[in-house]
């Protein structure tokens, strides 16, 4: 992420309502991510390895010294009016978060177009009082409310996370609130290798099922027999036909990451075992 954590940092600083605090949870990456945040006045704690998305987020929460805790990944450069508009969002006091909408930047390779058009990642046009649920790349959330549900489930390292801090959430009785004035811009590239897992990460049985056999070879026969065909009519219903080269590619990544997990994780409970040899291959 050093390649974009720069504008995303920069973006924050620009906003109309400024930023009491900034942290950048570092999860022990590999790349230049700390060494570009440290040109900026923020604060950053690093995981000693890679601990998960999940983990980073109550990181950050934890970390943070005030009663609101805003929350952008670092591919996402923020709107000037975002961090006031989501603010002004979780004044009320049944309110525990609210989220924006996110506007996908690069639309010209056919892996990011494919990403735009079977990826989307927010609710869309309209305000929603009572949303179902808010995407994790751009929310405020009272921390508070965070505490009081337990934070986030550290057991998922790389997607659901989102999901399930709104369910639990509203499950208190907590009401969640999508406002798409609040926009970020999403700044990601992505390559047909990393679409792919991108897509198999957001869809990964093994987040709400034991990993057995039986739960393997039934996820592959819905890739094969259901996800597929859905993908090449939404290619195609698009006027987006070469998608369907990344469609077949994402299939039989998923297909075969599967597989690996199934070597790996057999027995294992559900929502990703802590030991490392069943992270993601």
């Amino acid at each position: 992420m050093g390649r974009y954590v720069g504008r995303c940092i920069e973006g924050l600083l620009l906003q109309t309502r400024p930023v009491d605090e900034m942290i950048v949870v570092n999860d022990g990456s590999t790349d230049n991510t700390a060494e570009v945040a440290s040109r900026y006045p923020v604060r950053i704690i690093s995981h000693a390895h890679n601990r998960g998305l999940a983990a980073t987020r109550n990181t950050g929460v934890r970390a943070a010294t005030h009663e609101y805790v805003a929350s952008i990944d670092a591919d996402c450069v923020p709107r000037k009016n975002w961090l006031e508009t989501l603010m002004a969002s979780v004044q009320d006091l049944e309110v525990a978060g609210a989220g924006g909408k996110l506007v996908e930047v690069n639309r010209m390779s056919l892996p990011d177009r494919w990403r735009c058009l079977h990826i989307p990642q927010d609710l869309g046009d309209h305000l929603i009082r009572d949303a179902p649920f808010l995407s994790g790349h751009n929310t405020v959330y009272k921390k508070a409310a965070l505490e009081n549900v337990g934070l986030y489930n550290e057991k998922l390292l790389t997607n659901f996370e989102d999901l399930q801090i709104s369910e639990k959430l509203r499950s208190k009785g907590f009401s969640l609130i999508y406002d798409p004035r609040a926009v970020v811009e999403h700044i990601r590239t992505d390559t047909i290798h990393s679409i792919s897992r991108t897509w198999w990460r957001h869809h990964f049985y093994g987040v709400h099922n034991d990993i057995s056999i039986r739960s393997t070879f039934g996820e592959v026969l819905k890739l094969v027999l259901r996800e597929w065909p859905f993908l090449i009519r939404l290619d195609v219903r698009s006027h987006q036909r070469d998608c369907a080269l990344i469609s077949t590619v994402a299939i039989v990544y998923s297909v075969i990451a599967d597989l690996k997990h199934l070597i790996k994780c057999h027995g294992q409970p559900k929502l990703y075992p802590e030991h490392t040899e069943c992270r993601e291959p």
